[in-house]
């Protein structure tokens, strides 16, 4: 039996922003998912100049400092936030 695997490409496309704090694979396929003149920010690595220009979308490295409170108010935040991909 093979199992299903959920791609977050089969659920969002053409959104506004997408924030990634992941990197990798998953910024990679973010790109394709801002709709033209959106935004990605991401937090994890540099910036692909070329994916940007190519999907006409802005990109933002944010910069983070690592810190105990800061982490403590995301974990809380993230309890009132329910994301509805339906």
């Amino acid at each position: 039996m093979t199992k299903a695997i959920n791609v977050f490409e089969d659920k969002a496309a053409s959104v506004d922003a997408v924030i990634d704090l992941v990197g990798g694979d998953t910024l990679a396929r973010s790109y394709a998912v801002v709709k033209k003149d959106g935004v990605l920010a991401t937090t994890v690595q540099p910036i692909d100049e070329s994916a940007t220009k190519q999907a006409g979308i802005r990109v933002l490295q944010v910069i983070m400092k690592r810190n105990a409170a800061d982490w403590r108010n995301s974990q809380v935040l993230s309890k009132r936030v329910r994301l509805n991909l339906d």
